[in-house]
């Protein structure tokens, strides 16, 4: 629905109001990229998972905190853009290894501590720029990062000049977070490690929601069947216990015609992930 309204906008727009149009296109642009991503969408939701925009369940928002069982989705997703990957905690985490694979962890050392020095109370802020300085951009630095020349030299003068801030690696992290960006990030993405993270997501999905248990699932809760886990945090999503439950109802249906489909179901055990 937005991309027919966007897209209807986009092609009555006037050359007058160019900036109106390409205002448009980007946002086109935009919901066509993140449509299959989106909660708010329609998209980007496990199968059988509410929409966290249209009830209260917190299940879609806690997959996209956790740093293990990372569901494909989210693995897609850094593709986008290192913005992207450095916002979802599990991508920080894997870029890292990959970085320290590839022997320039220092940059996202670097890049980090610049940003957790603008949220540190006032009182620490000089102490942790000398602890920046000495570790990553002095002439004795334990773990020296590749600056341009032109930076590191406009850095040296503003420490030896006590004209230093929060802000006083402003320029440096800026050219840090483009080096890594052209160079780290894009390896990154279209790396053999980046693409072993992705197929191993897919798989896992799959072992772990099978089709049939789904079905299954269905067909236990319009039954009247014990049905997905009763715990009010589940959101409605099936829990371990759940599956296991309907799968041996499955089993039981298909070694026995006058089976039911519940199997005794998971009732209020479940718990999910």
């Amino acid at each position: 629905m937005f991309l027919h309204i966007m897209s209807d906008l986009t092609a009555i727009t006037s050359p007058f109001h160019s900036q109106i149009s390409k205002s448009a296109e980007c946002f086109t642009a935009h919901c066509s990229q993140w449509l299959e991503f989106d909660a708010f969408l329609g998209g980007g939701l496990p199968e059988s998972c509410p929409n966290p925009w249209a009830t209260d369940s917190l299940e879609f928002w806690e997959s996209e905190r956790r740093t293990h069982d990372i569901p494909a989705r989210r693995v897609k997703r850094w593709a986008f853009d290192m913005q992207e990957l450095l916002r979802d905690p599990a991508g920080r985490i894997e870029f890292e290894r990959w970085l320290e694979k590839e022997f320039s962890r220092e940059n996202l050392s670097f890049w980090e501590a610049c940003q957790e020095l603008r949220r540190i109370p006032l009182s620490q802020v000089g102490a942790e720029l000398q602890r920046i300085y000495s570790n990553f951009l002095g002439p004795d630095a334990q773990e020296p990062v590749n600056l341009a020349g032109h930076v590191a030299e406009r850095v040296r003068r503003r420490m030896e000049g006590r004209l230093s801030d929060r802000f006083a690696f402003e320029e440096a992290e800026e050219n840090i977070y483009q080096l890594m960006r052209t160079d780290s990030y894009s390896r990154f993405v279209h790396s053999d490690y980046y693409r072993d993270l992705l197929a191993g997501c897919k798989k896992k999905s799959k072992k772990r929601f099978p089709s049939d248990v789904r079905k299954n699932l269905a067909a236990t809760a319009s039954s009247g069947g014990a049905g997905p886990s009763s715990d009010p945090n589940s959101g409605g999503c099936p829990g371990d216990s759940d599956i296991a439950a309907a799968a041996t109802g499955a089993v039981a249906t298909t070694s026995s015609s006058g089976g039911s489909c519940g199997g005794g179901g998971g009732g209020g055990g479940g718990s999910t992930n």
